[in-house]
């Protein structure tokens, strides 16, 4: 997960604590899962509209030119 080992996770779980509380950690972590929830169904979506244009374009070039030597 973002190139992070569990030693980093550890720490920026610490800092957190530090800097929001206990009582708010559960919100921060609820709107976090939210977004991160959010981001990828809007990825899976834009995804295949994007493979088509990439297909489109790939299929309009054709095959590469071959070498003259």
């Amino acid at each position: 997960m973002f190139g992070l080992q569990p030693l980093h996770l550890l720490i920026i779980a610490i800092v957190a604590l530090v800097i929001f509380g206990p009582n708010q950690l559960p919100k921060i972590a609820r709107a976090l899962g939210e977004t991160l929830r959010e981001f990828r169904k809007a990825t899976e979506e834009a995804q295949p509209p994007v493979q088509e244009a990439a297909k489109t374009v790939r299929e309009s070039l054709g095959e590469p030119p071959q070498p003259l030597g």
